[in-house]
């Protein structure tokens, strides 16, 4: 799954592998999951593939034929330029369409 949200210069994309499972944490350290936050030139990134980040994805709702889900987020995002700036993402939440990437 893959889903962004533009909001003015800044791009959230929230992504995890599939089967989806409701209601269980999926982990940036375990999985192939990511979180990125773009801003600008500025790229954070939650995931263990591509450094220290970390990131925690819990999906609480999954409707195939409307193409909705929802959930919540957590992590600490790492800039890909600058590895000490940091971001902390508390009680993230997306009720967002989706797209499936292969």
């Amino acid at each position: 799954m893959n889903r962004s949200s533009t909001t003015l210069d800044s791009v959230l994309v929230v992504q995890f592998p599939k089967p989806v499972q409701l209601n269980v944490p999926i982990s940036s350290d375990s999985t192939l999951s990511i979180i990125q936050y773009t801003r600008g030139s500025l790229i954070y990134q939650g995931a263990a593939e591509y450094g220290p980040g970390h990131a925690v994805i819990i999906v609480t709702a999954y409707d195939t034929s409307r193409k909705v889900i929802t959930g919540t987020f957590t992590g600490s995002l790492v800039n890909t330029s600058t590895p000490y700036d940091t971001l902390s993402l508390v009680n993230g939440k997306f009720n967002a369409t989706y797209t499936e990437v292969n």
